[in-house]
């Protein structure tokens, strides 16, 4: 059997033998803690993946570093195409279903890219935040696990959120902070690598 990949940014949906064990590893005292965020799932700092789950891509490397000279990383870096596809079917569904606006798929990609984790940056919703509320509990009453329902909802906060304070999106999804702000002039900056040949099976 081929050796598992470790990546960053993935979950084991909660319903799957493959969370059981996790927890059952898990550090006693951090098994006994309540999950961060309102999802309720416990989160790998890596998740160990089979092969055919495992899907590579290259990041941006706008200024040459380290001996690059194509503007792009020299190495190989490791999504989960589980996760990525758990998250994109809720965020899919919460389209069609409950109105929320579409982004780009380059820019999904862009984001998976400049996070560097299979879940785009995502940790939790805002659970005082009425709509988005709405939109993870009647995703999870249509089959989605609770984190990746949690998915879109986060979108639909940080939607309203940018809309209400005139400001990116992309700043939104960081922080309203300096940082955001940071952050979404470097979800432009390195925009161009989604155009990369071997960035392609990321874009579809």
């Amino acid at each position: 059997m081929a050796d598992k990949r470790k990546i960053q940014g993935g979950y084991y949906r909660p319903d799957s033998s493959e969370y059981e064990q996790f927890i059952k590893l898990l550090d006693p005292e951090r098994r006994g803690l309540k999950p961060f965020g309102v999802h309720n799932v416990h989160l790998p700092a890596e998740k160990e993946i089979n092969p055919d789950q495992y899907l590579g891509a290259r990041r941006a490397n706008p200024q040459n570093k380290y001996g690059a000279k194509d503007r792009m990383e020299t190495q190989e870096y490791g999504y989960d195409k589980e996760t990525m596809g758990n998250l994109l079917k809720a965020y899919k569904d919460a389209i069609a279903k409950h109105g929320i606006a579409p982004l780009h798929p380059d820019d999904l990609a862009n984001m998976a890219l400049v996070e560097g984790r299979s879940n785009f940056g995502y940790n939790a919703y805002n659970q005082n935040n009425k709509d988005a509320q709405r939109i993870a509990k009647n995703l999870i009453k249509a089959g989605h696990d609770p984190y990746a329902a949690g998915f879109p909802a986060a979108i639909a906060d940080k939607q309203q959120l940018a809309e209400r304070l005139g400001i990116p999106f992309y700043q939104a999804w960081n922080g309203v902070s300096p940082a955001g702000k940071t952050y979404a002039n470097k979800i432009k900056q390195h925009r161009y690598a989604v155009e990369d040949p071997r960035n392609q099976a990321l874009r579809e």
